[in-house]
């Protein structure tokens, strides 16, 4: 072997004396200027000729030794603290490695720095990153808790295999939840339900889907427990920040991404049992009652239309709809009276088992019907605000997205008679304005006209004046209405 193991640092046990850094203006050794001209002097002759003494010698073998022998030992350098570059720090560029601890002593790690001139400390992760110290064992793995320890082939492998493909099976639309298993992020709306005892659904990080983004997650029979990444909110439906919730075997629970906030957040949660049912469940009796309630009310409607719009091709076709109601009212709402024993069923399915392709038979209560539809409208963005029950209140309507996104405004305004002034919408519309109209109150002394300069509409407002019979600016009470999206 060519190289020599410093087992021990040069003099480590012999008299020493340190080189000092700066300059020396008695010209005695120093880091800066080594042995000055004055060691070179004839030691017999010279006054000023100076020896090289024993204990600097031992100190500076020492000390190149020392280094030598953390590098054959670690293979990294230590980091260089400020105290060692004389009290400033020292500029690591990228990529470079060190070993750093804490206290500088115990349990020294590498790190490499992810930044150019880079002065901070390796704790601080914005500039350092902890350098692969060992290979994650499968546990570790599945745990996903360590930042510095290598993932194999072989434990991803592993890891995915239990993780995605045996805990789902892969449908068109929806997923079986097999095993404990994080749910995919590349079928957003569909719905996926437990098909097993005792299993938890792990939801992926929200920043990776649009706003609006819902998952529904059935009980399937079994019931089972969904909960979040440590990076992402989870909010129930209280709107409290949780951890998990459970979904019991009859339950429904529909989840929708907030991506902006990184947070899933809990729109719908609905527990549905038999019981529920067969307490609000119509019995045979009533069946009839409503049945013949509402065909008569169907017929009625359908007088009425023949006779205020005969022979009308919208009143034809709505007459054919109707009479196909009314046959299958008759064929469907109406029991046998062989079968009228078994009219209220004794259990309750809801996109569970191995009925999750077949809604036919599955029931669902109005209440669980509206809120959700009062759901999927709100996150398609419905909203409705009357602004009171005064004729003079201001409010506005937003319509989902699937109606196109509209906003409909109102509120009153005053216009000034110096000219043009701004109506400032109750609310700014997300996109553009479109158009906008107002009407004068009733004023019996003059007659205004209402001008609106288009040029001026934003998103936020439009300026609007009143003009009378002899083309002057005049105030005026508007009831003024915008239409935008």
């Amino acid at each position: 072997m060519r190289q020599n193991y410093f087992s021990l640092p040069f003099a480590f046990a012999g008299d020493v004396t340190p080189i000092p850094t700066p300059l020396q203006t008695n010209g005695q050794v120093s880091f800066n200027q080594g042995w000055g001209f004055d060691y070179q002097r004839d030691q017999a002759n010279d006054p000023l000729a100076k020896d090289i003494d024993r204990n600097t010698m031992n100190w500076l073998f020492g000390v190149i030794t020392a280094q030598l022998q953390q590098y054959q030992q670690a293979g990294i350098p230590e980091f260089i603290t400020a105290a060692n570059n004389g009290g400033t720090p020292y500029p690591y560029g990228i990529d470079a490695v060190v070993l750093w601890s804490a206290d500088g002593v115990t349990n020294l790690l590498p790190y490499v720095s992810t930044s150019a001139n880079n002065t901070a400390l390796p704790s601080d992760a914005s500039h350092w990153l902890p350098v692969g110290q060992g290979i994650a064992t499968q546990d570790m793995v599945n745990a996903g808790a360590s930042t510095n320890t290598i993932v194999t082939p072989a434990t991803l492998a592993a890891y995915l295999a239990s993780h995605a493909t045996s805990g789902m099976s892969f449908g068109t639309n929806y997923y079986q939840i097999n095993t404990t298993t994080t749910l995919p992020n590349n079928n957003i709306g569909s719905w996926a339900f437990f098909n097993y005892a005792g299993t938890t659904a792990h939801l992926p990080p929200a920043n990776l889907f649009q706003d609006g983004a819902v998952y529904t997650i059935n009980g399937g029979g079994f019931g089972g427990t969904i909960d979040a990444p440590a990076s992402s909110y989870f909010y129930n439906s209280s709107n409290q920040v949780v951890s998990s919730i459970t979904v019991s075997k009859s339950g429904t629970v529909m989840i929708t991404a907030e991506s902006a906030y990184n947070a899933w957040r809990v729109i719908s949660d609905i527990d549905v049992s038999a019981a529920d049912v067969a307490a609000t469940y119509e019995t045979q009796a009533n069946a009839t009652s409503s049945y013949n309630t509402l065909q008569a009310n169907i017929n009625g409607v359908a007088n009425n239309l023949a006779a205020n719009y005969p022979n009308n091709s919208v009143t034809n076709n709505l007459q054919s709809e109707i009479d196909a109601t009314n046959s299958n009212l008759s064929a469907n709402y109406l029991t046998t009276s062989a079968a009228n024993a078994a009219f209220v069923p004794s259990s309750i399915v809801l996109n569970s088992g191995a009925n999750v392709a077949d809604d036919s038979n599955n029931i669902v209560t109005s209440s669980w019907l509206r809120q959700a539809m009062s759901n999927i409208a709100s996150v398609a963005g419905f909203a409705f605000n009357s602004g009171g029950a005064s004729p003079h209140a201001a409010g506005y309507i937003k319509l989902p997205s699937w109606l196109g996104g509209f906003i409909i405004q109102w509120a009153d305004f005053n216009t000034s008679s110096g000219g043009f002034s701004t109506w400032t919408y109750p609310i700014t519309f997300p996109t553009g304005y479109l158009a906008a109209w107002g009407t004068e109150y009733l004023n019996s002394s003059v007659n205004n006209q209402t001008v609106i300069n288009p040029a001026t509409a934003s998103a936020s407002g439009v300026q609007v004046a009143s003009c009378n019979t002899s083309q002057g600016f005049a105030y005026s009470v508007l009831r003024m209405i915008a239409i935008g999206y």
